[in-house]
Parts: structure tokens; C-alpha cells; sequence
């Protein structure tokens, strides 16, 4: 699986996550669709990083590995976040 691939994934899971938002939310449960907004955002954001390279893929029956592991310092998540964030 790629980067994209899991990138792919984890976007689709971000807009079935939206998707029942906005059901509970029509159905008046606006705590579920608060909680299935943010777990759709942090979702979409996750989608960001591994189309960016970021992120790898965890190898079959692998260990998932750190931002450390791979080389990525804190402060260049950092801008990455405030480049999505509309530069805050």
C-alpha cells in the first residue's frame, strides 16, 4: 500500500465520518455530531500527511512507526498544520 493509497483511505473514512455528522445533527444528537466532526477532521488531517509523505504506511503485521522514527521534527509538523490552519 502507498502513501496515497492510505491517504485515500483515510479520506474516505473522514467523509463517512462527516456523513453521519451531519445525520446525527439533523436528528437533533448534537453531541454524537460534534464528536463525528472531529474524529471526520482529525481523519482528513491524517489524509494530509500521508499524501504529503509524513506519514508511511505500516508494513503488513508491522510496527507503525513515530514521526521520530522516520525523521520528522515536531516543528516542520508545525507549519504543516499551520499551512492547512490558513497560516495561524
Amino acid at each position: 500500500m502507498t502513501g496515497a493509497d492510505e491517504a485515500g483511505r483515510w479520506l474516505q473514512a473522514a467523509e463517512d465520518d462527516l456523513r453521519f455528522a451531519r445525520f446525527a445533527a439533523n436528528g437533533g444528537f448534537f453531541a454524537q455530531a460534534c464528536f463525528f466532526s472531529q474524529q471526520a477532521a482529525e481523519k482528513a488531517v491524517k489524509a494530509v500527511h500521508y499524501a504529503g509523505g509524513a506519514c508511511r504506511p505500516r508494513p503488513p503485521g508491522g510496527e507503525h512507526p513515530s514521526p521520530r522514527r522516520i525523521g520528522i521534527e515536531s516543528g516542520t509538523v508545525r507549519a504543516g498544520m499551520r499551512t492547512i490552519g490558513g497560516g495561524r
